[in-house]
């Protein structure tokens, strides 16, 4: 689930990324695809779930959430290019 702060991507100042695992089973997560659907429009995703170890989240890391977990991570608006 991707959320931004604003009605479009493009006015966003932050987006928020929620991973669920709701199978019973590991299941590995594609960062890069889920990367590339924010268009490039974001910094690099920070996990904020409260009360866990930090996940690595970013192109070509694939991420394993356990069966039940889920995560929260947060990305700012990267700046313009000059």
């Amino acid at each position: 689930l991707l959320r931004f702060d604003s009605g479009h991507p493009e006015g966003a100042g932050y987006a928020s990324l929620v991973l669920a695992n709701l199978s019973a089973a590991p299941q590995t997560v594609d960062a890069s695809s889920l990367l590339a659907r924010t268009g490039g429009l974001l910094t690099a995703f920070q996990d904020v779930t409260p009360d866990a170890a930090p996940l690595a989240f970013a192109p070509g890391v694939a991420a394993t959430l356990a069966p039940g977990e889920v995560r929260i991570l947060s990305a700012q608006r990267a700046a313009a290019p000059k």
